[in-house]
């Protein structure tokens, strides 16, 4: 197994697709936002053209009012990348979050993990009556020293830390051990100075506007989809949606996506270390994609399967 890695924006997608298309790989998504269909310029989401290229896997896979979660991500991709195994080809696991990356390299028992469907809907529940400050106000009453690692800002940050506390673990799960990986995986981090990365991200983000992606947002409206689904709380889709309530203006709307994204670059680094020894790092201001592509397969070939 092949997984690429690194802060959104930095070129994950088009990496992988060089690889897949040149050493007959098969892409597995592992990004929390591309499950959804009808949610595609706001994730980035690969094109029509690239997906009809090579075999692409869980993208589109839920609708956005529907539940999905690490425990069930772990489930699909497992299987998936079974059945590429046994096609001889290539699992390439590409995506920026950290727990479906980390459930599958790491191999997590997911009945373990502090997770309960009903206990999970019921602060859902009471989000949506109550707003998020009586919630963050339960959570730091709950478990004040695990709470400082949660952001209190979203809304489904806290939801998941009240659901662990109230099943007996704390807020949040430390990842300060470092585990063996599962046989025969490979994992290819990229990166890019902050500042650079900041500039990509902002002009993507322009390119997204441009492309219509408040179109999309008003078209997920249309269709039912609230602000309040889980799947809307996305970046961009909350404040879009926000700008269609008339939360803010657009100059605040577009500043908005533009801080939550470089938040995100922030948040990605410390699931995605790198000092981590199990981490093979590729700097894009020494090397293009092409070079990397060729590194990569190769130490991926060498890579010991038992």
């Amino acid at each position: 197994m092949l997984v690429i890695i690194g802060p959104t924006g930095v070129g994950k997608s088009a990496l992988s697709n060089l690889i897949g298309v040149k050493f007959n790989g098969e892409i597995v998504n592992a990004d929390s936002s591309q499950v959804y269909r009808g949610m595609d310029i706001g994730t980035a989401k690969p094109s029509q053209a690239e997906i009809n290229s090579f075999p692409h896997h869980l993208f589109d896979i839920v609708d956005p009012d529907e539940r999905f979660d690490v425990h069930m991500f772990n489930i699909k991709a497992k299987l998936v990348i079974d059945q590429i195994n046994s096609r001889k080809s290539i699992p390439i696991v590409v995506g920026g979050t950290g727990q479906y990356i980390w459930s599958i390299v790491e191999s997590w028992d997911i009945n373990k993990s502090g997770s309960d469907p009903e206990v999970r809907s019921r602060i859902e529940r009471e989000y949506m009556a109550e707003g998020l400050e009586p919630l963050v106000s339960e959570l730091l009453r709950k478990d004040p020293k695990n709470s400082v690692h949660v952001d209190l800002k979203n809304p489904r940050r806290v939801i998941r830390a009240l659901e662990r506390v109230e099943l007996g673990f704390d807020a949040t799960s430390p990842r300060s051990k470092v585990i063996d990986l599962s046989p025969g995986t490979f994992i290819a981090g990229l990166s890019l100075g902050r500042e650079e990365l900041y500039k990509r991200v902002d002009q993507r983000i322009n390119s997204m506007i441009h492309s219509g992606w408040l179109r999309e947002v008003l078209m997920l409206r249309s269709s039912g989809y609230k602000k309040t689904l889980r799947s809307m709380g996305s970046i961009g889709y909350r404040e879009l949606h926000g700008f269609l309530e008339k939360e803010f203006s657009w100059q605040e709307c577009v500043k908005n996506i533009r801080s939550r994204t470089h938040r995100l670059i922030r948040t990605q680094e410390n699931w995605f270390k790198k000092d981590d020894p199990r981490i093979h790092w590729f700097d894009l201001s020494k090397m293009n994609f092409e070079e990397i592509a060729a590194s990569v397969y190769n130490q991926y070939k060498l890579t010991p399967i038992k």
